[in-house]
């Protein structure tokens, strides 16, 4: 019996333990000035590994019909270096672009809709964890959903530019080193991403 006792009491710390590293932030999508879905981040540490999520639900009705998309991407971390990654891309029920990363011993394999390789260096960032943790000093940044790095750059006080492969850019700005307010260019306009308070 205080067998079992220990054991419940090592389990309950170890719960209040994780419990007290998980973050979440939650934020209104608008495109065109309509609230059209959330987003969530989340990310939690245990020891030497941090895993981060990110969803993304929004859909917009127009003149000619509707519009919906997702995104998920789950990332783990070990030792500040990205380990594993997997995201989806979904417009109106299509998968865009998927990527799938796997790190060992510095060696990264990636696979993407377009096909299979390597990617160089492993990677100590992503989109998703630019949110937590304003990106001082950086020059690139591995995007789950691309595969692929991109260009960062500060582009003004606590306001970092990243831009896609297609040419187009997304401003990100922080406020007391977190993410407050995302703006990007969609295929139906402008959209501004940003975080709810409680």
């Amino acid at each position: 019996m205080l067998q079992m006792l220990r054991s419940f009491l090592f389990v309950l710390a170890i719960l209040n333990s994780f419990s007290l590293c998980a973050q979440q932030m939650v934020y209104e999508v608008e495109v065109l000035g309509m609230n059209t879905g959330t987003l969530t981040v989340n990310r939690s540490r245990e020891g030497s590994v941090t895993r981060i999520t990110m969803n993304t639900e929004a859909g917009m009705n127009y003149l000619f019909g509707k519009s919906e998309a997702s995104f998920s991407s789950s990332n783990i971390f070990v030792n500040g270096k990205l380990e594993g990654s997997y995201a989806r891309n979904i417009r109106d029920g299509e998968e865009i672009r998927f990527t799938r990363l796997m790190c060992s011993n510095g060696t990264c394999e990636i696979e993407t809709k377009e096909g299979k390789g390597k990617l160089e260096p492993q990677p100590k960032l992503c989109i998703a964890a630019i949110f937590f943790d304003e990106p001082k000093g950086v020059s690139q940044v591995f995007s789950e959903d691309w595969g692929r790095y991109l260009p960062i750059k500060n582009i003004g006080e606590s306001t970092y530019q990243v831009t896609m492969p297609d040419g187009k850019t997304n401003d990100y700005i922080y406020k007391d080193g977190v993410l407050e307010e995302l703006r990007s260019s969609t295929p139906v306009g402008k959209a501004r991403v940003r975080r709810k308070r409680d």
